[in-house]
């Protein structure tokens, strides 16, 4: 061990190794572990220290905090005390200010309730004084009007029995007059019988003819007008199946009829308020054309137009067409025929607004293919219901003469069974498709070409119905001719001129005459609207003595 002390120790090594026993390290270790404890000492003291002084700053914050909480507390009493203090005195302020406002009021309903009896009391001061003075006029004027009406007695009564006896003279005067008029027509009448009658025996011909002598209906008109006639109806049953058909797309549920429906019945409501009066027609015209507009933008299946064409071109051009837009067209079409037989049947002034919204609806690019209006949909549907206007007649006391003269046979009438319609409806349903075939055919444009559905189809329907033989006239043409007239008379004279005159001649004089005889009222009325276009309108009547039908005097399409 001690061989171990005594060893020498390294530069690097410490100088206390191997030296364990030595006086000297014991001495250093002691001093080490003496400083070692002072400085444990000194460090539990600084820790002490430190200890004590977070503790007082502790207490020393615990106790600021409570100052603080203190101070707060008094300055948020103060502060409150401050602001109700404040309220108070604006209340006090404001009530102030409501009373002395409030009392102002007082003071001004005071004086104005003051000026308001001192005016009353002034106007019935006024009152009192008008109603003495108008008083004392009354009396004055009733002492005067006494003295008046004793002197006039005797003159008012001499006056009243002259004019009693010349109100009797004048009445027995225009008895008069109307017995010889009267007496006149009647002379007329027959003389105008007894020469039809002449006349018919010169020809060799019946002056009525019986019913199974009756020509085939349209033996008057062309074959070719005939064949036109057949491809109107064909087209009539073409859009029947259409109809049907797109009826069957909409219940398959196909995407361009989602709105079919509520467009159809949207178009039947606006056609149904057209209303008499300048610019009837205008807001339902707008919304037509919405919504076929609407309907033009709609990816609708196509449909081959040709094929309700009576005339269509043969220019190798495609057919295809929005079948929604048809059946909108076809749609549009229907309700206009049925407000023509429901409305202006019964009042025909209404088929003029009518036409103007028909002949505006047909005037728009939407209801055209390749710049041609589609008027063979209205054709188709008026050579169906009223063939009288294309030349087809019989006599109405035959089914065959029915059918040809377009008189209606209600097919769910009678149980189911159907029938034919009374003689009081046919009449009205010509009437009214009569005055609206007029008003939509006799419409006047500035520029030629504007309108869909020009005069010349009017010319023909004249011509039609004028130039069959007198005995094949039936108590329908008299009507259908009347209401083609009535309402149209200054719109014919600028349309044709002359020639117009010559159409009111044979329809308002020449042929009621001839057919005088009959004692016909459908006839006679004829020569009533030619008294009123005489006396009302002062319009003349007739052009030359000639009897025959004139050549048409518009451009040429088919139809002389």
């Amino acid at each position: 061990m001690n061989s171990s002390l005594s060893t020498k120790s390294t530069p690097n090594s410490s100088p206390w190794k191997g030296l364990r026993d030595s006086p000297s390290r014991q001495l250093l270790i002691d001093l080490s572990r003496l400083q070692i404890a002072k400085t444990l000492n000194f460090q539990e003291q600084l820790d002490e220290l430190g200890r004590r002084r977070a503790e007082g700053h502790k207490k020393a914050l615990s106790a600021a905090s409570l100052d603080h909480d203190s101070v707060r507390s008094a300055a948020e009493t103060l502060l409150a005390e401050l602001a109700a203090k404040q309220e108070a005195e604006r209340r006090k302020v404001e009530e102030g200010r409501l009373a002395a406002l409030r009392k102002r009021q007082e003071e001004e309903r005071k004086r104005h309730e003051a000026e308001r009896l001192r005016a009353e009391a002034e106007a019935e001061a006024k009152v009192q004084e008008e109603i003495r003075r108008q008083e004392q006029q009354r009396k004055a004027a009733e002492t005067r009007k006494q003295q008046e009406e004793q002197a006039l007695q005797q003159a008012e009564r001499a006056r009243v029995e002259k004019a009693k006896a010349d109100a009797e003279a004048a009445a027995e005067e225009s008895r008069k007059q109307e017995v010889r008029k009267r007496e006149l027509s009647m002379a007329q009448a027959k003389e105008a019988e007894a020469i039809a009658q002449i006349q018919a025996q010169k020809k060799g011909q019946p002056i009525t003819l019986s019913p199974e002598k009756w020509p085939e209906p349209g033996a008057h008109i062309p074959d070719r007008k005939r064949q036109e006639h057949e491809r109107y109806l064909e087209i009539h049953k073409h859009l029947k199946e259409f109809r049907e058909w797109m009826n069957q797309q909409r219940k398959a549920k196909h995407p361009a009829t989602e709105k079919m429906s509520d467009w159809r019945r949207e178009i039947t409501k606006r056609v149904g308020q057209v209303v008499l009066g300048k610019g009837g027609a205008t807001a339902p015209s707008q919304e037509i054309r919405k919504v076929l507009e609407a309907a033009s933008k709609v990816q609708s299946p196509p449909v081959n137009i040709r094929e309700f064409l009576a005339h269509p071109p043969n220019d190798g051009s495609d057919g295809s067409f929005s079948a929604l837009v048809l059946f909108l067209l076809n749609s549009f079409v229907k309700a206009i025929l049925k407000q023509f037989i429901a409305e202006s049947g019964v009042r025909p002034e209404t088929a003029n607004n009518i036409g103007v919204l028909f002949s505006q609806t047909m005037r728009t690019q939407m209801v055209r293919w390749n710049n041609i209006p589609l008027i063979d949909i209205f054709l188709a549907k008026y050579h169906k219901i009223c063939p009288i206007l294309f030349g087809y007649s019989g006599p109405e006391q035959t089914v065959k003469g029915k059918k040809a003269i377009g008189w209606y046979f209600d097919k769910y009438a009678n149980g189911g069974q159907g029938q034919w319609v009374t003689k009081q409806i046919h009449e009205q349903r010509m009437i009214g498709l009569a005055a609206g075939f007029a008003a939509c055919s006799m419409r006047i444009y500035p520029k030629p070409g504007e309108n869909p559905f020009p005069s010349p189809f009017a010319w023909y329907s004249f011509s039609c119905l004028l130039n069959p033989p007198v005995e094949e006239m039936t108590p329908t043409h008299f009507i259908v001719l009347r209401w083609l007239i009535a309402g149209n008379e200054r719109r014919m004279v600028r349309i044709w001129g002359n020639y117009a005159h010559w159409i009111l001649k044979r329809c308002l004089e020449i042929l009621p005459t001839q057919v005088a005889f009959r004692n016909d009222p459908a006839a006679e009325s004829l020569m009533v609207l030619k008294e009123t276009l005489q006396d009302q309108e002062k319009l003349k009547v007739g052009m030359t003595g000639r009897e025959d039908m004139p050549n048409q005097p518009t451009t040429d399409i088919g139809m002389n």
